[in-house]
């Protein structure tokens, strides 16, 4: 199979896609003679000429508003954002506009449009150019958010994002651009709503998407040696969110690892956790942890700007605890011995205890004349019972006619008591 770079099956996505469907085109800031910044439009000028390979003036808000216009009329455009940082500049447009209108007319205008953006940090370009915001698009309903890791996915996506009737999101991180992979000459399209299981594991699962991706698969491997087999999971598509894959994942490794470029907070790895505490909570043998962006700009120094970002190092640790690991891979028990001689007792407590309860109705007023006719009738011997003495005979009879009242689950099955203790409850 052919190797292609990031970049080149970006290109030869909307290539054969600009082939296929004559409205489609493309447009940006500078994507035609020089190819764009990261050259992934390189070529199409040449064979699609400048009225479908369209360079713009230096505009979000051109960009935005004029590929909103003209999917609404009927054509298929591809608008580039050159960095994600800058679509606060268009994002009226976005929010209110391009993925609302097909609810506003209520279905009669559809919005066939991709913004594709690119999206991380890795070149030291500094907190304006290098932040990950996939989380703002996956807030907004009308759009579909994807986030492709390898040059296979981002071509196959892309062109699925293209034939969709509706606003995609498509962003593509910076750093993988010159990364290489597997590309295949074939037609073939990647349905949106499909994580692909990038690493088989059966130990914990880890979570993630874009170039994070590669950080996991290089952790899992160092993690393998220490006897830790980790299962990958590449979203790619964030919106829809294939849960069904997370789900079996789980099951299986009963543990589980958010990992993504963007700050932690108000990252989608926390509405991915949130889906998983309500959804698979019984499934969950530990914590579910996050290994994220930090909350702060990003810096421009190479070595902040890396480790303020998730690390091979950090997903280590994070592994390690939720599995219970040393630094030598030993496995340990996260309890103190106080704590489990606690549990202890209250496991011994629990089989020992009656499980079964026992409810008997009393008419009180009636039990009342009962006591005072026993009283007077033995007053001269000077005997006298309490309500107490009457409610525990009660009892003592009942259980007599149930003894299952009196059982409890052991190790041989069900076992009964041979002594009762009666606790009494009047309400």
């Amino acid at each position: 199979m052919p190797i292609k770079m990031y970049r080149d099956a970006i290109a030869s996505a909307i290539a054969e896609e600009m082939r296929r469907d004559n409205k489609v085109f493309i447009m940006g800031e500078d994507i035609a003679l020089t190819g764009g910044v990261y050259k992934a439009t390189r070529g199409l000028l040449e064979e699609f000429g400048p009225k479908r390979v369209r360079n713009t003036a230096l505009s979000e808000i051109a960009i935005a508003g004029l590929a909103a216009g003209a999917a609404m009329a009927g054509g298929h455009p591809i608008a580039e954002i050159m960095h994600v940082d800058f679509v606060g500049v268009c994002f009226d447009i976005i929010l209110n506009q391009i993925s609302k209108v097909h609810y506003k007319t209520n279905g009669k205008v559809s919005v066939p449009l991709v913004i594709r953006t690119q999206g991380g940090r890795g070149r030291s370009n500094g907190p304006t150019q290098s932040q990950s915001l996939e989380a703002l698009f996956t807030q907004i309903p009308g759009l579909k958010v994807i986030m492709p890791s390898t040059p296979y996915d981002a071509k196959g996506l892309l062109k699925t994002a293209i034939r969709d009737n509706n606003p995609v999101i498509f962003i593509e991180h910076k750093g993988l651009y010159q990364t290489k992979g597997e590309v295949p000459d074939e037609e073939y399209t990647i349905p949106f709503g499909k994580a692909d299981i990038k690493r088989i594991g059966r130990d914990v699962t880890i979570i993630s998407w874009s170039k994070t991706i590669l950080t996991v698969l290089e952790a899992a491997e160092e993690l393998q040696k220490i006897g830790i087999d980790t299962e990958v999971i590449d979203l790619r598509s964030l919106v829809p969110l294939d849960f069904e894959t997370i789900s079996k994942s789980l099951k299986k490794t009963g543990r589980v690892i958010i990992a993504h470029e963007a700050c932690e907070r108000g990252g989608y790895g926390g509405e991915i956790a949130a889906q998983i505490a309500s959804e698979l909570f019984d499934e969950l043998d530990a914590p579910i942890i996050r290994v994220c962006g930090s909350n702060i700009p990003v810096p421009n120094c190479p070595i902040p700007e890396r480790e303020s970002a998730p690390t091979v190092e950090k997903l280590i640790d994070a592994v390690k605890k939720i599995s219970y690991r040393n630094n030598h891979g030993e496995t340990y028990s996260p309890f103190d011995s106080e704590q489990i001689n606690t549990v202890s007792k209250a496991y011994k407590s629990l089989v020992s205890t009656a499980q079964t309860n026992l409810k008997i109705d009393v008419d009180l007023e009636r039990l009342l004349e009962f006591q005072q006719e026993v009283n007077t009738r033995f007053e001269e011997e000077r005997i006298s019972i309490s309500v107490l003495d009457i409610l525990t005979a009660i009892c003592a009879k009942a259980l007599i006619e149930n003894p299952q009242a009196n059982s409890f689950w052991g190790t041989e099955g069900i076992r009964y008591h041979n002594y009762v203790n009666i606790g009494i409850a009047v309400y």
